[in-house]
């Protein structure tokens, strides 16, 4: 310790001397740079200064030979220049340079005075010849004085330079030294040191580099010092439980991925015997168990296990002897979210099996046993129990943890089949219901027809006059009757074209159809409703020739919905445009309308089953939802699309595109002329189209 004491003393001499000895030559160098650093601030202020007179010169000569103004302007700006860049140097030199500096002053402030007299003379007479050309003589002499000075500065500065580089050099012999004779003191007593130490430490060393290196096998010899013997014993020690802990992390390693591989299997199955068995032979495979039985719980007793072939004695002893005591103390151990584990049956002197089952359990071999109850929440559904056979096999923390993790995922899987069976029994129901609904609508709807084409015949042959003559107040009435009824036949169609939907009775037969003849007939047909309703309907323009393959009433089903719609949701004055027009190999319907729109909020949900949009409910509009739910479905019968885009009080357009027949009319073939003029349609405002409808 001595040795030492003295050693890191002198240590400290010397740093505290290399470190002044560093400080004084970096204080020297820094006074000699920026003295370097000032030469050469002077010697470029004296060349911005010798710019600035030679560009005031030329400046005058400009103007004397041209008499343009900016030659006059640079001239007054080079020459301020000039005295700003003289009164800066003079700054920054020296005595030496600043009497240069003065003798070039005097003699540009001459040179500047002739100039400044010859413009203002006359420019190109004798007089503002012979003043420039003495000012140009004064130039000379500013010339050789800016030379001079030059020279002085370019000397001065070499002079730094060398003084910068000498103290330099002597800075880092000096300091080389100083680290020189302050390393070698501590490299001598750290050589004696080591000779003592090296053996051991390299040894020991070595050692660590193998073990992390992977040879987990490599250990320290002891040896040295008292503090290296101890460093040799305590790697051996630390090996020796990095050993263990990297063989436990190996075995929850593997624990832990039977367990996810194990869980992923067990949630595939909906079937509660599925899940047990999938629990039971992962066990069996990955836990060396000899013996593994699932019970489960009904009405507080055990059922009768699942487990392994060939003990159905052992099961039959387990499913009688644990009776509701034994459940109870199994659900507390459940309610702990734990296990029972008996390390050695034959020293089992605790009383928790029935003396009948620990009998069973011996004779198979039993040795050690974990019980691990399982649930959902906090219901107890049953119970897992495994067994080893022979002596020295007990649990591991590790092994409990990863049953424990099983049970619960057991318990969520057996929960999940209980429910998912639940769900099946009541959408079985729903679906007996629902079905005996769309009977149910379907005959009602049919045996409401025949009685509505009775009153919508006679009402028809009152119209005619086959009875007494009406006069004008019945013909109203009869109106109205014959109004209502058409209106309640659509109604009974609605519902019972929406049975046949929901029973999968609805076909769609498809045959080549003109759609120009459908999009007519269907104008037509309801055109005599518009006409009631003072809404201007009107067919824009159609082009002929654009066959699809549809079935024809189902097509006409489409149309009349969707006019039938956009004249209801019209207020009186105003229009519905329809057009029919090609787009590729696409024939597309338009139906344009400017009645009431729909919410933003409605659009979403209007092909859904008798939903209507709220404004339409509001302004008290019948309805009943049906139409557009079943114009979707022809629409998607045929593979086509439709597309609706509307805003609210501004209108609403329907876009509806079916396929053409691959013969059809080709796409760059020449358009067909419309029969009817066409009409430039209003403009509405758009929203993004949107797929549902009204």
């Amino acid at each position: 310790m001595f040795y030492a004491w003295i050693g890191l003393i002198g240590q400290v001499v010397f740093l505290v001397g290399a470190v002044v000895f560093v400080l004084v030559g970096a204080s020297d160098q820094r006074s000699a740079i920026g003295a370097n650093s000032r030469a050469q601030s002077v010697q470029l202020a004296n060349l911005a200064l010798q710019g600035s007179f030679l560009d005031a010169l030329r400046s005058t000569r400009g103007y004397l030979l041209t008499g343009q103004n900016r030659f006059l302007q640079s001239y007054y700006t080079d020459r301020m220049d000039f005295v700003t860049g003289l009164s800066q140097a003079r700054g920054l030199a020296w005595p030496d340079a600043v009497s240069g500096l003065d003798q070039e002053g005097s003699a540009a402030l001459a040179a500047f005075q002739l100039a400044d007299q010859a413009l203002i003379s006359p420019r190109g007479s004798p007089r503002s010849q012979a003043l420039f050309s003495q000012a140009s003589n004064a130039s000379n002499r500013f010339v050789g004085a800016n030379a001079r000075l030059q020279t002085l500065l370019a000397r001065v500065g070499g002079a730094l330079a060398a003084t910068s580089q000498r103290s330099l050099g002597i800075g880092l012999v000096g300091t080389s030294i100083v680290l020189t004779v302050g390393l070698t003191i501590p490299l001598l007593a750290a050589g004696y040191i080591l000779r003592w130490m090296i053996v051991p430490l390299l040894g020991a060393t070595n050692t660590v580099r193998r073990l992390a290196a992977g040879d987990h096998a490599a250990r320290a010899v002891p040896g040295g010092p008292v503090e290296v013997h101890d460093l040799s014993l305590s790697i051996d020690v630390l090996a020796d439980e990095s050993d263990r802990l990297r063989a436990e992390q190996e075995e929850v390693s593997r624990l832990s991925a039977l367990v996810r591989e194990t869980a992923m299997r067990v949630r595939e199955h909906l079937d509660a015997e599925d899940v047990i068995r999938e629990a039971v032979a992962a066990l069996e495979q990955n836990l060396e168990c000899d013996y593994v039985w699932v019970g489960l719980v009904s009405d507080g007793k055990l059922t009768l296990p699942v487990g392994n072939p060939g003990d159905l004695g052992l099961r039959l002893a387990l499913a009688e002897s644990l009776t509701s005591k034994y459940v109870e103390r199994m659900d507390s151990v459940y309610q702990r979210r734990s296990s029972l584990r008996l390390v050695d049956l034959r020293s089992d002197e605790t009383g928790i099996l029935p003396p009948r089952i620990r009998k069973v359990l011996l004779k198979l071999g039993g040795g050690s046993l974990l019980v691990t109850p399982f649930g959902i929440g906090r219901e107890l559904l049953g119970g897992l129990v495994m067994l080893r056979t022979g002596p020295g096999r007990p649990w591991t923390p590790a092994e409990i943890s990863a049953v424990e993790s099983l049970t619960a995922d057991v318990g969520r899987g057996l929960d999940h089949a209980r429910l998912y069976a639940r769900e099946k029994d009541f959408v079985g129901q729903l679906k007996d219901v629902d079905r005996a609904k769309s009977d149910f609508l379907a005959a009602v709807s049919h045996d409401l027809k025949a009685p509505l084409t009775s009153i919508v015949g006679y009402t028809e042959m009152l119209g005619e006059g086959d009875g007494n003559p009406l006069d004008a107040t019945q013909q109203q009435m009869l109106g109205a009757i014959e109004r209502n009824a058409t209106r309640l036949r659509a109604l009974i169609d609605d519902v019972l074209t929406m049975s046949k939907i929901e029973l999968g009775n609805f076909e769609t037969v498809l045959r080549p159809v003109d759609l120009a003849e459908v999009v007519s007939a269907s104008v037509e047909d309801i055109g005599s409703t518009a006409a009631e309703q003072h809404v201007d309907l009107e067919l824009c323009s159609i082009e002929r020739g654009l066959i699809v393959e549809g079935d024809p009433e189902q097509l006409d089903r489409v149309l009349t919905n969707l006019l039938s719609n956009a004249v209801k949701y019209t207020p009186h004055g105003g229009s519905v445009h329809v057009s029919v027009s090609r787009d590729a190999d696409q024939a597309v319907i338009t139906v344009r309308d400017t009645g009431i729109g729909i919410p933003e909020q409605d659009q979403q949900s209007l092909f859904t089953r008798f939903f209507r949009a709220s404004n339409a409910v509001t302004s008290s509009i019948t309805g009943t939802g049906l139409g557009l739910a079943i114009v979707r479905t022809i629409v998607d019968n045929h593979r086509g699309e439709i597309v609706l885009s509307s805003q609210e009080g501004a209108g609403t357009t329907v876009t509806v595109s079916l396929p053409l027949r691959a013969d059809g009319p080709r796409a760059d073939a020449k358009p067909s002329v419309p029969e009817v003029p066409v009409v430039q349609p209003v403009v509405q405002p758009v929203v993004q189209p949107v797929v549902p409808a009204r």
